[in-house]
């Protein structure tokens, strides 16, 4: 039940409003917990995933890390960046996929050191296709720490 002080309508403002046993300002910070508890979630994987992994992800930073984990359709990063600047995923995709072409070269090399020019290109290539990746992802658990949809509610409340 709201109660309401004895306020003329045209002066009525939030600050005399109240929802038991909540004001109105307290109402609207509760109205973003869930939202609050999705970034945590997702900060907290990231911290997860970064003390499990292997030395890989040990010494990355937690913004960067999180850029990475977020895919490219979710419009906002449950994070602040700080002083780096706008989240750009097309720059994080670009040093991912050089990173990823010369590590599965080197793989290539590694594993056939005799091989011909040609037979490490076609090696190569074969570290770098999406199926072998996402099998890697699948592998290693990866799939679970990724940040694939944005935040929505479940149910508006001016629906109520």
């Amino acid at each position: 039940k709201a109660i309401v002080a004895d306020v003329p309508p045209e002066r009525l403002t939030a600050s005399f409003c109240s929802v038991l046993p909540l004001s109105a300002e307290q109402f609207c910070v509760v109205r973003m917990l869930p939202a609050i508890l999705w970034r945590l979630e997702f900060v907290a994987m990231v911290h997860e995933l970064r003390d499990a992994a292997e030395s890989a992800f040990r010494a990355a930073a937690l913004p960067s890390l999180g850029e990475a984990l977020t895919h490219a359709l979710v419009l906002s990063l449950p994070f602040e960046i700080g002083g780096r600047g706008v989240f750009h995923y097309e720059r994080l995709e670009f040093l991912g996929d050089a990173a990823l072409k010369f590590f599965a070269v080197a793989q290539a090399a590694a594993a056939a050191p005799k091989a011909a020019e040609g037979e490490l290109s076609k090696a190569s290539q074969q570290l770098q296709t999406n199926k072998w990746l996402r099998r890697c992802a699948k592998d290693i658990g990866l799939l679970d720490y990724l940040l694939a949809r944005a935040y929505t509610p479940k149910e508006s409340l001016t629906n109520l």
